[in-house]
């Protein structure tokens, strides 16, 4: 087991690894599994929480950099 590391999670990452964790519990990617470790094979990884969680994270940061651009933009504008 490998504990994850949602520290290193950045935004374009969540898409790809969204993608390779649905591989792996039910696509192409658990069907290599099982053609190494077995039929009754099967993968989770728990990822998919943290992927969620990392996606409402930048969805609510999302309104306050657009507010803090708005807000330098305009110091800037006055100086």
């Amino acid at each position: 087991r490998f504990p994850p590391d949602p520290s290193a999670l950045t935004g374009p990452d969540g898409a790809r690894l969204t993608a390779v964790v649905n591989s792996l519990e039910s696509g192409p990617g658990l069907l290599k599994v099982r053609a190494i470790a077995g039929d009754t094979a099967e993968v989770l990884t728990g990822l998919g929480h943290i992927v969620q969680a990392n996606a409402r994270m930048r969805d609510a940061i999302s309104p306050v950099i657009a507010v803090a651009a708005l807000g330098i933009g305009s110091v800037a504008a006055v100086v």
